[in-house]
């Protein structure tokens, strides 16, 4: 009962694992595309978001003026900076005709933004911890022929999901999201901004855009675990590998 329990234990873990990892292979594969802002901004409420409450902002006049193409621009830039350590935040700016070049964020946001760019630097370091630790149980597999078996991985993971998904659910998604700011971001910092008061929050619909970037990453998360999956039971059933790796060990000695 006990080896059975470290098993589902076992595969519980890697299974995770591999959805994290799948996690951050899909940030890789969405950040440099803006997490699909375009598509959002077109297809969601976020075009119509920004038309009404552009004029209204009480900083920073002309925002409603711009194009889809100014709005893509600047999300692009937003994401740039904060994936370099908040370099050029304060340089992002847009051009409208009645009102000429316009700086698109006031020192709160800027400050916010450094934040999110801090966190990620932080992030950065804890996402090579998860794959150094995903790469030392698929070598361990290689080397004993055997993972933990898909069912017990699926199963480990799914149970991991849906306790995740029920609790936010349960908490509503917008106070989990809220209580998080406050335990991740400096007390001293802003980083609630009404649409009036930002045109961040603006062009971001926030936080409703995020919704839209978490199901993007989630969709691809999934499609690259089973990538995953398949890459890593053939690897550890590769014959060919074994027979590659042996005859060097033999060349060597």
């Amino acid at each position: 009962m006990n080896i059975l329990r470290k098993q589902i234990l076992g595969a519980a873990a890697f299974g995770i694992l591999s959805f994290l990892v799948a996690l951050i292979l899909s940030w890789v594969f969405l950040a440099p595309q803006n997490f699909w802002y375009g598509l959002w901004h077109d297809h969601t409420s976020i075009g119509a978001a920004i038309d009404k409450y552009g004029p209204q902002n009480r900083y920073i006049p002309g925002f409603a003026e711009t194009t889809r193409e100014q709005r893509a621009r600047a999300f692009a830039e937003i994401n740039k900076a904060i994936h370099r350590g908040g370099e050029g935040l304060a340089d992002i700016s847009f051009d409208t005709q009645s009102f000429g070049r316009q700086k698109l964020l006031r020192e709160p946001e800027i400050a916010h933004l450094q934040d999110v760019a801090d966190l990620i630097s932080l992030l950065k370091f804890l996402v090579l911890i998860v794959i150094v630790c995903w790469l030392i149980i698929v070598i361990r597999g290689f080397k004993r022929r055997r993972l933990p078996s898909i069912k017990q991985q699926f199963w480990g993971t799914t149970v991991f999901v849906i306790i995740s998904a029920s609790i936010v659910f349960l908490i509503g998604p917008k106070k989990v999201f809220n209580t998080l700011h406050i335990w991740v971001f400096p007390k001293e910092n802003a980083w609630f901004f009404y649409y009036q008061d930002s045109l961040m929050s603006t062009l971001m619909e926030a936080p409703y855009l995020f919704g839209w970037i978490a199901a993007a990453l989630l969709f691809w998360a999934l499609i690259f675990y089973f990538v995953l999956q398949l890459f890593t039971y053939s690897i550890v059933n590769s014959t060919a590998l074994r027979a590659w790796l042996a005859a060097r060990r033999q060349k060597r000695s």
